[in-house]
């Protein structure tokens, strides 16, 4: 009986064969196929190469990097036919090591890609040992690392640029904690690092602080908007600082703000310098301002001295004149005084006009309003070319003295320009007020002009106009121009009345 029919032989033992020589060759295959295709598929450049550094294999990824078919290089000297003399050199030596049962080895070299771009490769070099365990080779495989480079190399720069900046920077995420800041930010604050990190930011600079200044803007970064604000602080070393802080929201892969990025400056000396720069300012105008009332208090005194001692002899003389040409005299002696009588005539006009140009009396003893219809009318009579005409509100326009004379100043001036350079058929001034306040406005037919032109010292009155506006300024008030080449020009002067 056959030992497979045998009852007492165990089923295992029955069923045991002989192996199957065709199925294991056809397993190695398979095997070997599915590695071929790891190689060929794979993004690594790989090389498998003889120890006297001939190409033993070639994959499509080595093919695409060199610009080289597998079966132009296959046999061919690695070194000699692709790489630098550096590069060859280094790679020589690290083939030679594992050749020599070194370990494998790793390490990074520069390869030239067909088209002509230096490209960083990380190389991992193994040996191949056939069943004897005898080196047949080395397998390299070379993975391109160039964009990972220049990434880390951006990367250092930043990192230097934020350790080095004299700028305080920071991080933090959308709860409000800080993830990163530079040396900057922990000098400032005189803390370790790990004491702001992982804290919040209402931790460093207080709850008041943050609640009232810092939280609304960090919230408006953490929404989208970038955000620019000043901050008075009280550092520990430093004492009061201002810090010109701006914000830049920091946006994930997919978009969504996830926290935000703080860069502050240290401007407190332009903070100080600008702000000297301003009470400068504000005394220089100040002083320009009192020596325009002293300059007009003075043409007043004048004004009055002209009108009380030389006009007054003129009109003295004139009287004088007429009762001596009732007398009886001769021909030649009236009309020699005849004569005297006409230039003195022209005098005493000439006297009345240039103590009018001087100061107005109507202004001392009438007011703002009278004063300027007087100007008003002066202006018409003067300037035959040119209808001027004079408008008021009947509301209550209460003034102190200097600004009555200032913006009698102002107006007269401001007139004069539209006189001079307007070409005006008509010049209209209305004052009113409006509010609390004081409005005189000035508006002419004429030429206009570009109001670009104000920055300048323009003879059609831009440094003029500086100087009422700095005039007003003094009063609390303002001008405001409009004009266009063609359409005239619109001028408003403002100032807070004096109800007190």
């Amino acid at each position: 009986m056959p030992a497979s029919s045998d009852p007492s032989k165990p089923a295992s033992r029955q069923a045991r064969r002989p192996p199957d020589r065709k199925s294991k060759v056809c397993r190695a295959c398979d095997t070997a196929q599915r590695y071929s295709s790891l190689i060929e598929t794979g993004a690594s450049v790989i090389l498998c190469l003889s120890p006297d550094h001939r190409i033993l294999e070639f994959n499509r990824a080595a093919e695409r990097l060199y610009g080289q078919k597998r079966e132009a290089v296959l046999g061919r000297d690695y070194s000699r036919l692709f790489a630098t003399e550096n590069h060859q050199r280094a790679f020589a030596a690290h083939i030679e090591r594992v050749l020599d049962g070194q370990p494998s080895s790793t390490f990074e070299n520069s390869v030239r890609s067909v088209d002509g771009q230096e490209r960083v490769l990380q190389w991992s070099v193994s040996r191949i040992l056939d069943a004897a365990a005898r080196p047949l080779g080395v397998i390299a495989a070379g993975q391109d690392i160039t964009e990972r480079r220049q990434a880390e190399e951006a990367l250092r720069r930043y990192e230097h640029i934020v350790c080095t900046s004299h700028d305080l920077m920071a991080f933090i995420d959308a709860q409000y904690i800080y993830q990163a800041v530079n040396a900057m930010y922990v000098d400032r604050f005189d803390k370790p690092e790990d004491q702001i990190v992982g804290h919040t930011v209402a931790d460093l600079l207080g709850d008041k602080i943050f609640n009232t200044q810092v939280q609304p803007n960090l919230d408006r970064c953490l929404a989208g908007e970038p955000v620019s604000y000043q901050l008075w602080f009280d550092f520990p070393r430093l004492g009061r600082r201002c810090l010109d802080v701006h914000l830049n929201p920091f946006r994930d892969a997919n978009g969504p703000v996830s926290g935000v990025v703080i860069v502050g400056r240290d401007i407190t000396e332009q903070q100080q310098a600008r702000q000297v720069l301003i009470e400068y300012q504000q005394r220089l105008r100040t002083l320009a301002s009192e020596l325009a009332l002293a300059s007009q208090r003075e043409r007043r005194r004048v004004a009055a001295g002209l009108h009380d001692q030389v006009g007054q002899a003129l009109a003295m003389i004139k009287l004088k004149l007429c009762s001596a040409l009732e007398s009886d005299l001769s021909v030649d002696a009236r009309r020699a005084l005849t004569e005297s009588q006409t230039l003195l005539e022209q005098s005493i006009q000439a006297t009345r006009s240039l103590t009018f140009q001087l100061s107005s009396a109507v202004l001392q003893e009438l007011g703002l309003e009278a004063a300027l219809q007087q100007l008003v009318e002066w202006f018409d009579a003067e300037y035959q070319d040119t209808r001027f005409v004079f408008a008021a509100d009947s509301e209550p326009k209460p003034l102190s003295e200097d600004q009555s004379l200032m913006l009698y100043d102002v107006a007269r001036e401001l007139l004069f320009n539209a006189a001079k350079y307007a070409k005006a058929d008509a010049v209209d001034l209305r004052l009113e007020r409006v509010g609390v306040g004081l409005q005189i406005t000035i508006e002419d037919d004429g030429l206009g002009f570009d109001t670009a032109r104000l920055n300048g010292h323009s003879p059609e009155g831009g440094f003029g106009y500086f100087s009422i506006r700095e005039r007003l300024a003094y009063l609390d008030g303002d001008l405001t121009i409009d004009s266009a080449l063609g359409q005239g020009t619109r001028v408003v002067a403002t100032t807070p009345l004096h109800e007190s």
